[in-house]
């Protein structure tokens, strides 16, 4: 039977993409391969707003563990905020690195207050302040603009994890000081190529280990192997931002996503969502609802360890073809939870 994925990453590729991945590599020393990391660079800037962008062969998790090298450099105090899983790993890799940090910690799926935030920095002398943008975890888009305000106020380095929220929705990184992406996730094409913004000239670390000291790819140089097929995919797919048509894409399918809610079939773990990902309330979910959708030909996302603690579950809209997926899915959800009531 076939299956139909709403996971939030590894993404299933459109045919333009398949090609993509079927042509023979080329030598990332060529000429041809220079070019196309410039184009696809100012793509990326044109997106971001930011004004450098460094690329790396690896996943989000190297972007951060990138971001956090830089980090350490400032030999500084930071604030790390934790409201899910992934600022969870913030924390545990700044840990990883010796960082001196505090750690405002709240409940997965709540706001951070600004009241509290602001008392945390009065009291101590905070370098720089570290966060996760879109919380994957949670489905939950942490509002950056306030805290922005207050790091700017307080001249402290704001630097965000941007991993799932890139390409899900438009905002500007003109105004931070690091920020971190993916070529997976939203964008849509193979996951593998990992970004870190900056807007400041990033130099060469003489301490850094050197595949995660980004100075070493500042300046338009290629320091590593870098597959030609993950630039040229990454090219195909940031084709689809410039009439915004991705972002018309995924808003119209959050807005699909949002009627499982306002029909009272599932509901949303945070109100404060993003069109990336949706985690539902587990008051909300049938028992076996994760299993049983598994049987019947839907994968949804509940398998990584913290939404089997939490017995959550999440959709994602990524994927090309969630449209004729989520209306199959929509059917069987409604005889479901029919069937459920009995």
């Amino acid at each position: 039977q076939k299956k139909h994925t709403f996971f939030p990453g590894p993404n299933e590729l459109t045919q333009d993409l398949k090609a993509v991945f079927q042509r023979s590599p080329i030598s990332h020393r060529s000429y041809e391969f220079t070019e196309r990391l410039k184009r696809v660079k100012e793509k990326l800037r044109k997106l971001s707003g930011a004004e450098f962008v460094h690329l790396l062969s690896g996943s989000g998790t190297l972007a951060n563990e990138a971001m956090i090298a830089q980090i350490t450099l400032l030999n500084q105090k930071g604030l790390i905020l934790v409201n899910g899983a992934f600022g969870e790993r913030l924390k545990n890799q700044a840990q990883k690195w010796n960082l001196d940090f505090d750690v405002l910690e709240i409940k997965w799926g709540q706001s951070f207050n600004k009241s509290e935030i602001e008392n945390m920095i009065q009291k101590n002398s905070y370098g720089w302040l570290l966060a996760a943008h879109g919380e994957t975890s949670t489905g939950m888009l942490n509002d950056m603009n306030e805290i922005h305000a207050l790091c700017k106020e307080q001249n402290i380095y704001l630097c965000l994890d941007c991993i799932s929220s890139f390409g899900a929705l438009p905002f500007e990184l003109s105004n931070v000081y690091l920020a971190t992406g993916v070529s997976g996730k939203a964008i849509g094409t193979m996951t593998g190529l990992a970004f870190v913004f900056s807007n400041h000239l990033v130099k060469e670390s003489a301490s850094l280990p050197a595949y995660l000291d980004i100075g070493c790819y500042a300046d338009g140089r290629i320091p590593f192997t870098v597959s030609s097929q993950m630039l040229e995919g990454l090219e195909v797919a940031l084709q689809a931002y410039i009439e915004n048509d991705r972002y018309e894409l995924l808003k119209g399918r959050y807005l699909l996503l949002q009627q499982v809610e306002e029909h009272n079939e599932l509901e949303f773990l945070t109100s404060q969502g993003y069109p990336m990902i949706v985690t539902f309330k587990k008051k909300s979910l049938p028992k076996h609802l994760g299993d049983d959708a598994r049987m019947s030909g839907f994968d949804l996302h509940d398998q990584s360890l913290y939404l089997k603690e939490r017995e959550w579950v999440q959709m994602s809209i990524i994927q090309p073809n969630f449209e004729q997926s989520f209306e199959k899915f929509r059917k069987w959800l409604h005889n479901y939870i029919a069937y459920e009531k009995q």
